[in-house]
Parts: structure tokens; C-alpha cells; sequence
């Protein structure tokens, strides 16, 4: 809340948990709630800690008491609004990566990640005539050709 008298007095409201009407029908018509726990909802949907979202279309009808085919027809002729998404800033999906989308790479993988990954990279590998590791695939063998 403010106030619009040039103070700065901010109230803080409590988290608000949304509940799925789709799971609440299904819970109370297979029985699955106790009568205490309904009732710890009951309370909890009056004094507004919980909401009910996602209605199913019987839950919608009841709480503002019109017919079915008023909600049909008005499911015809309202488009369906597409719900909102996360603004997401993919930085992998650019084939050229700036400066600072490295950084926000790495902030994102953290600093330690990102130096285990660049050890796995960059070990060094041991060639020997005896069978020992053979270099990675990306890499040439360059003793091998100066051998022969």
C-alpha cells in the first residue's frame, strides 16, 4: 500500500499460493481430502492465501451462476489468450557470442564450472609406443607421422 501523500510507506503482502480447480475437482470427487483439510482450505481461500486458478468450466458456471450454453457461446466467440511467457535471453542460440554474453554465460554456469570444463579441455595427452591414451579426436598426431 501506498500512500499518494509523498510518504514512502510500503506493506509488504503475504505470498499468495494458486491452486489448480482441475486437481481440487479431482481430489474431492475421488474422496482423497479429509474433512480437516477442506476446511484448512475453506479458510485459507476466505482470507485470501490461497486462490483457485484454472477453473474447470462446472467450477466457473457455479461461481457466477450462469447455463452452459451461455459459457459455450462465449467461449466461441472469445479467442483463447495466450498465456505469457518468460522473456528467456538464450544466448547459445547467436552463432556469434559477444564479450558480454560469455559473461553472462558463465555467471549463469558459475566460475568453477566453467574452469573444470576448460581443465577437461585442455589436459595434456600422453602418447607412448606402449599402448598408453591416444590423443582426442579433434587432434592430429603429429609424432605419429614423423615416425615413419
Amino acid at each position: 500500500m501506498r500512500l499518494s501523500l509523498g510518504s514512502e510507506v510500503e506493506t509488504r503482502r503475504p505470498r499468495v499460493k494458486v491452486v489448480s480447480g482441475r486437481i481440487l475437482a479431482k481430489r474431492l470427487r475421488k474422496g482423497t481430502m479429509d474433512p480437516v483439510h477442506r476446511a484448512q482450505l475453506a479458510l485459507q481461500l476466505q482470507r485470501g492465501e490461497v486462490v483457485i486458478g484454472n477453473l474447470t468450466a462446472r467450477q466457473a458456471r457455479h461461481l457466477v451462476e450462469i447455463d452452459v450454453t451461455v459459457l459455450a457461446a462465449m467461449r466461441r466467440i472469445t479467442p483463447p489468450t495466450p498465456r505469457p511467457r518468460e522473456a528467456r535471453n538464450r544466448v547459445t542460440y547467436r552463432r556469434e557470442l559477444t564479450d558480454n554474453d560469455l559473461d553472462q554465460l558463465i555467471d549463469k554456469a558459475g566460475h568453477g564450472r566453467v574452469l573444470a570444463a576448460l581443465d577437461r579441455v585442455t589436459q595434456p595427452v600422453v602418447i607412448n609406443g606402449d599402448g598408453g591414451p591416444s590423443p582426442r579426436r579433434d587432434q592430429d598426431d603429429v609424432f605419429a607421422s614423423a615416425e615413419r
